[in-house]
This record gives structure tokens, C-alpha cells and sequence, in this order.
């Protein structure tokens, strides 16, 4: 399995936080597990693909960092998405920008523009191409700033 694919199941398990009052612990059980994987492999390519120790790390470690800091992530998108409040961006679009803010912010060994590229990437999959570009505006802005460009 990739980061790529990683980051589309770790997308799923956030999403779902967005509707139901389970913990990140309690819908990750759920997603990761053998069944549940195999009910979804039919509809979701990312998994059908074998999972590994590193794989199932860093989705647990992005669905619970999001999860913890989610208030400060929220803080940060409303600050860069301007004339937008958090409440009015679809539950897809802001689950991806938590799941990236988080990886931008939070996990220093991670590629700014690759994890830009791939929200980018799940947000015209998952949502509409106008939601992407918004995405990598929001996310563009961001990364200039951590690099003081």
C-alpha cells in the first residue's frame, strides 16, 4: 500500500467522524478490520490493497491527530479560508484540509507539496473540481507561509 492510498482510508475514517459522535479509535476498529475491508474492497480500490504495519500507523496517526487537534486545525483553515466559516465548507472538503493541515503542521518528515498534491488529488474524486482548487488555494497559502515564501 501507498501514503496515497493511506490518505484516501484515513479520508474515509475522518469523513465519518464528521456524522457519527464515535471516537477515532472506535471508527478505525471498524474501517481497518479484516471484514470491513473486504465489504468495502468491492466499492473502494484503496481496500482491496494488503495492508501493512507502516500503512495502518499512519492512518491511525493522522485520524487521531486530526481528531485531538481538530479544534486548532479548524482555527488554522478559517484563518487561510477567507470569507468562508468552517461550517459552510462541505464535510469532504474539510475533512481533507484537517487530514493535510495536520500532516503540513504536524508531522515535520512530510512532504508539504506531496500532501498538498493529494488533497488536492481526493478532493476531485471525492468532491467536485472547484472544491480542489479551493483546496489548493487553502493549502498553497499555508505552505507559503510555513516557508515564509
Amino acid at each position: 500500500m501507498s501514503r496515497k492510498t493511506a490518505r484516501e482510508i484515513a479520508l474515509h475514517s475522518l469523513f465519518t467522524m464528521t456524522y457519527d459522535a464515535l471516537s477515532a479509535e472506535e471508527i478505525l476498529s471498524d474501517y481497518l478490520s479484516e471484514e470491513s475491508r473486504a465489504r468495502l474492497s468491492d466499492e473502494v480500490n484503496a481496500y482491496a490493497k494488503p495492508l501493512e504495519v507502516k500503512d495502518e500507523d499512519f492512518i491511525r496517526l493522522m485520524v487521531s491527530g486530526v481528531e485531538q487537534r481538530r479544534a486548532e486545525l479548524d482555527e488554522e483553515i478559517g484563518r487561510r479560508a477567507i470569507k468562508w466559516r468552517t461550517e459552510r465548507i462541505s464535510r469532504v472538503a474539510l475533512s481533507i484540509l484537517r487530514m493535510a493541515f495536520y500532516e503540513v503542521l504536524y508531522l515535520p518528515d512530510s512532504d508539504n507539496a506531496v500532501a498538498a498534491n493529494e488533497a488536492v488529488e481526493l478532493a476531485k474524486k471525492y468532491d467536485t473540481k472547484e472544491t480542489a482548487a479551493f483546496i489548493n488555494g487553502i493549502l498553497g497559502t499555508l505552505i507559503r507561509e510555513k516557508e515564509g515564501i
